[in-house]
């Protein structure tokens, strides 16, 4: 069976889109709705570009950014992303981003980053599933592990920390290590929050937290859960094609004002 899918492709975020709330799917990937980022996507943007920017500089240069150097970039990125980008970003949200960057970056780079071995950066990646859809990646970072072998690396800012849970139940990260092979990967997860140094670090069922609000979380995945994602991807297609888009249930953490921007399109037209 062929699928019709937007674009010819699915992402692990259009998937994830669509188990969230399928009419939120309708809106973004079949009408091409595109809302402007509020203040968490506009946060979770430049604190990506600003290490992407990091670790490509590590790449080309024999020596790397110091912290301090670091977070004068995050400043050089948050201007411009917030020029070249239609946003809802308010000056009070603008001055919480910019304090969340100046802390949590140069600590960051002097307690994670510089022991990073980058090989690449926003690399894109596609797999196609047995159903025949393909799947587009692009994947943080890539870097060499102890053993000389390739891991997968994401960045996560969060206001509560991340789990193992959160990372081996992951969907996107699933979908990762069985789209790429790389089977190791890491969160680095910065959380929102003031934080400090900790005296020791004991590494703890793949997680390691070196600062308050600094943790890598690690797990290396395996095939086993391979049949059950074909599965997902497969009964995904073919609710594409039909065009069936319902809105999730009303009771949903997704179904409100504040999480859901196309919120005025569906549930709070008028």
């Amino acid at each position: 069976m062929k699928y019709e899918i937007p674009h010819g492709h699915l992402s692990a975020s259009a998937i994830g889109t669509l188990l969230k709330c399928p009419k939120q799917y309708e809106f973004r990937y079949v009408k091409g709705i595109i809302i402007p980022p509020g203040k968490a996507l506009a946060t979770g943007s430049i604190f990506h570009k600003t290490l992407e920017m990091y670790y490509e500089d590590a790449m080309a240069s024999r020596e790397r950014l110091t912290p301090p150097q670091a977070g004068e970039l995050s400043m050089s990125v948050m201007d411009e992303w917030l020029q070249a980008n239609d946003h809802n970003v308010t000056r009070e949200e603008r001055r919480d981003i910019e304090s969340l960057l100046r802390d949590l970056i140069p600590s960051y780079v002097e307690l994670i980053g510089k022991k990073i071995v980058p090989l690449a950066v926003e690399k894109r990646y596609t797999y196609t599933a047995r159903c025949g859809v393909e799947i587009l990646m692009f994947l943080d970072l890539l870097h060499k592990l102890e053993n000389g072998e390739i891991g997968i690396g994401d960045y996560k800012v969060t206001s509560k920390k991340w789990g193992l849970g959160n990372l081996a139940n992951s969907l996107q990260f699933n979908i990762y290590a069985i789209g790429t092979g790389f089977l190791d990967i890491q969160i680095h997860n910065l959380i929102k929050s003031k934080g400090k140094r900790l005296p020791s670090l004991h590494p703890s069922d793949g997680i390691t937290d070196y600062a308050t609000n600094l943790r890598v979380i690690r797990h290396t995945f395996n095939q086993l859960s391979v049949d059950h994602f074909e599965g997902l991807i497969k009964d995904i297609a073919k609710q594409i094609s039909l065009g069936v888009f319902p809105p999730c249930a009303p009771d949903s953490w997704a179904c409100t004002p504040e999480w859901c921007g196309y919120w005025q399109l569906c549930r709070g037209r008028r």
